[in-house]
């Protein structure tokens, strides 16, 4: 499982999308993650100032957004 995982990496970045992101706040509220990310990183989705203040909040680390522009 991605939890057992990432317990066990102890990752001081975490990274990803956030509607993956948000699924690992209540893994982490209810002891079952138990990480301390400095920062977490998002991107490829909208990142609501909610969610953002969730995931800094539980998380007790900066959430920044990766935007990245292509011109094709």
């Amino acid at each position: 499982m991605i939890v057992d995982e990432l317990n066990a990496f102890q990752p001081a970045m975490l990274g990803g999308y956030p509607t993956i992101l948000e699924l690992l706040i209540d893994e982490q509220k209810c002891g079952r993650l138990r990480i301390n990310p400095v920062i977490i990183m998002t991107g490829g989705e909208y990142l609501s100032n909610h969610l953002r203040e969730r995931l800094s909040e539980v998380f007790q680390c900066y959430v920044q957004t990766l935007l990245v522009l292509y011109n094709a």
